[in-house]
């Protein structure tokens, strides 16, 4: 997908839309159509990467009209650092996201990985994320 940064334009606060016109468009309407949002990013100098900080920008629309309002958030972050430290840039990072949109915050999970195959081979991560993905099945009706 291709999507660009929120332009600070604030026209979305009169049309309840973003006047640019990406893939954004798609990803907004699926989020307001969902019961739960995942979020996976890695962390990036103590925050969530540049894309993933984006498509936070873009669900402006969704917080001046409270569309958002009372979904359910899991969040889910690798960094290179030990998780108790990352757990707090972490939840920092998705602060605004929850508190201005209402979501309702679930679970935040952390890992650690420096390569791209580190947690597919640790047993310990891979069985977290079982639990994840158990947890998150059961807080949405199917």
């Amino acid at each position: 997908m291709k999507y660009s940064h929120c332009k600070g334009c604030l026209a979305c606060y009169e049309t309840g839309e973003c006047v640019q016109s990406d893939d954004m468009r798609n990803v907004f309407d699926k989020l307001l159509k969902a019961e739960l949002i995942i979020i996976g990013s890695p962390l990036y100098y103590g925050n969530v990467s540049g894309l993933t900080k984006s498509l936070i920008d873009r669900t402006i629309p969704a917080y001046e009209n409270e569309l958002l309002k009372g979904k359910k958030l899991i969040s889910i972050m690798v960094g290179g650092g030990e998780t108790k430290i990352t757990a707090k840039f972490h939840k920092e990072a998705i602060r605004g996201f929850v508190k201005y949109n209402k979501l309702k915050l679930l679970k935040i999970f952390n890992f650690q990985g420096f390569e791209a195959n580190d947690l597919r081979d640790d047993p310990s991560a891979m069985k977290e994320i079982s639990k994840i993905i158990k947890s998150a099945l059961a807080d949405i009706s199917l």
